[in-house]
């Protein structure tokens, strides 16, 4: 995970259908203090040349559009005015990657 998300906790969406499990959503919530706290997608991460290579490599990190969609929307249900969604993926800098849940 990020170094610098020190204020975020991992946690899970889950979709039912007729009471079983068909879907499950890994997100972070961001609390960044002074009454400020958020949600944004939970990256995965990637390390480019980690297999050809035997030297550390740094993560690159990417979600997909659907995540960070969900996540805008449970900002909007929860009232998270305060927090810059928009402003806090851009400062990330990750990947976001048009995959279908179901791909």
């Amino acid at each position: 995970m990020p170094g610098e998300w020190s204020s975020v906790r991992q946690r899970y969406i889950h979709v039912l259908l007729n009471d079983a499990l068909v879907w499950q959503v890994t997100y972070g919530s961001v609390n960044w203090g002074a009454g400020v706290s958020g949600v944004a997608p939970w990256p995965r991460a990637d390390y480019p040349g980690s297999a050809i290579s035997d030297e550390p490599v740094e993560p690159t990190y990417w979600t997909t559009s659907w995540e960070v969609e969900l996540a805008r929307l449970l900002n909007d249900l929860q009232g998270n005015d305060d927090f810059a969604f928009s402003r806090e993926m851009e400062a990330l800098g990750w990947d976001t990657r048009h995959i279908h849940p179901i791909d």
